[in-house]
């Protein structure tokens, strides 16, 4: 059984592409470029992971991708997957260092702080010029937490988890 933590949600098949089978993968906040060489991904199909192994793979611009799987080769094969979410190895990603730029990849997250322990999971990013804020929910609580690389110390891709260390009384604002 595969487990979604130990995946990256690479994006959502949206159409088929030509009369071979082919679909467009929407990355989900992601460059095609920062996709490491892939030979299989996980199709959620209802609720649970199905490997896929690819037999073609191509950029279509900066936001999405030709894929081609093995043994479907016809448009009726492909759009029964049409909708569903992808997800590759997270070691199959090389993302990028700039956290502003990929704030929108956290969504999911965990938030984890120093001082105050588990704050709760990253709901939205707010992008707000100059000063993303990451919007975390914890039951009735809602806190905004600025991307800020002086604050978040560490950030762990397989857990889903982000490391911080907040200003005191942050948290009462």
């Amino acid at each position: 059984m595969f487990n979604k933590e130990n995946l990256y949600f690479l994006g959502t098949l949206v159409k088929t592409h030509g009369v071979k089978g082919s679909c467009v993968l929407a990355l989900n906040n992601l460059h095609p470029e920062e996709i490491l060489e892939v030979e299989s991904v996980f199709i959620e199909i209802d609720g649970l992971l199905v490997p896929f192994f690819i037999s073609g793979f191509s950029d279509l611009g900066r936001t999405s991708i030709l894929v081609t799987f093995d043994n479907m080769d016809s448009n009726a094969k492909a759009r029964e997957f049409i909708g569903c979410k992808i997800y590759i190895s997270a070691d199959k990603v090389n993302i990028s260092d700039d956290l502003y730029s990929k704030a929108a990849d956290f969504t999911g997250y965990k938030v984890v702080d120093s001082r105050y322990g588990d704050i709760g999971k990253i709901t939205e990013v707010m992008d707000i010029r100059e000063n993303p804020l990451f919007k975390v929910r914890s039951g009735n609580n809602e806190y905004m937490i600025p991307v800020n690389e002086n604050i978040i110390k560490e950030i762990n891709h397989n857990k889903k988890v982000i490391f911080t260390d907040l200003p005191e009384g942050l948290l009462d604002i």
